[in-house]
């Protein structure tokens, strides 16, 4: 006598999402069995097992990652300068994080460049459609969808002063996955209980964390791009009432060019720049005359009383006090400014 049986399994999913994480925690997957067979080659049979019935655990999962991709070019006493990152819940349920900035300590190396600059003010903003963007307060909870992301900015106030060029500041943000209470989630100890939901830490290693710690660091940070200006102050004699131009001496009466070489060995240019000068009681400010910019030159001096060949230029002031505006340097440039005056 020959017997013919056939197993077949159902499985019954209650309703609930699929993320890219897998099936959403808490869905309840039921699955039961069926055993169908003949004996003595005329008689069917049925056999159903019992439901077995288990809940999806969950996976906390996510990501923080700096979008700037190097530290970003900044001026030495430049306020609010953004920093971009995004935060991602890789998980398979919706995920409360808290936000976290600091100041790496010096001589941390972030993308080949070592920290030696601290910034001020560090002030951390948040968007969940990278329009509108909310401040972020220490302890607020953000929760994000499973799947979904949010993008941050860090505000932070550089420190002024030409002595920070080239100077690196280099920052942490640190994400943190919470319950409900604000608690950094745990890990279910244990073995596995059917029918609870499980918890189970899955980030992984920032620089500055460890894996499956529910914490999740990245660096980003500021490079210090200014003008470095230095001035310098010279005189020479255009010319006097006895000679002329020729040999002309520093007399009553003869006219006196100033030239003022501003040099900027900074790593950016800089502009709307006000010269200010103060002339001595002897010398006539109501004949403050030839008043040049030239830009872009290699150098500046003041040699046989020949002013700067540049564009002319107003001086705003009044009385012995010169004001020449509205000046620019390039980087690596020097810029020479000058004007006549007349000795008493």
């Amino acid at each position: 006598m020959k017997t013919l049986m056939r197993l077949t399994a159902i499985l019954l999913l209650s309703a609930a999402g699929a993320y890219a994480a897998g099936t959403a925690a808490g869905t309840e997957i039921q699955n039961s069995a069926s055993l169908s067979y003949t004996a003595g080659g005329s008689t069917t049979e049925t056999l159903n097992s019992n439901t077995d019935t288990f809940v999806v655990d969950r996976k906390v999962d996510f990501q923080l990652t700096n979008d700037d991709g190097d530290q970003i070019s900044v001026l030495a006493g430049a306020q609010d300068q953004n920093t971009t990152w995004t935060l991602t819940n890789q998980g398979n349920a919706d995920q409360n994080f808290t936000l976290e900035s600091s100041n790496l300590a010096d001589g941390t190396t972030a993308y080949g460049d070592a920290d030696n600059l601290d910034t001020g003010d560090q002030t951390i903003y948040y968007s969940t459609d990278g329009n509108t963007w909310t401040q972020y307060n220490a302890g607020d909870k953000i929760e994000i969808a499973a799947d979904a992301n949010i993008s941050i900015r860090v505000a932070s106030d550089i420190p002024p002063g030409q002595s920070n060029n080239g100077k690196v500041a280099n920052i942490e943000l640190k994400a943190t996955a919470v319950d409900k209470d604000g608690n950094t989630e745990q890990a279910t100890s244990g073995g596995d209980n059917k029918n609870d939901v499980d918890t189970v830490l899955a980030d992984g290693a920032g620089p500055d964390d460890g894996q499956h710690d529910a914490i999740y660091t990245a660096w980003g940070g500021y490079i210090v791009e200014t003008p470095v200006l230095d001035l310098t102050k010279l005189s020479c004699v255009h010319d006097d009432p006895v000679n002329n131009t020729t040999n002309p001496k520093r007399i009553p009466g003869a006219h006196i060019l100033y030239m003022f070489d501003i040099n900027n060995t900074g790593s950016s240019d800089a502009s709307g720049i006000t010269l200010s000068d103060t002339l001595s009681s002897n010398l006539d400010g109501s004949t403050v005359s030839d008043v040049k910019i030239d830009a872009n030159q290699s150098s500046c001096s003041c040699s046989d009383g020949a002013a700067a060949s540049g564009s002319t230029a107003n001086n705003t002031g009044s009385g012995q006090n010169v004001k020449i505006e509205n000046i620019s340097v390039s980087q690596g440039k020097h810029t020479c400014v000058s004007f006549t005056v007349e000795i008493k």
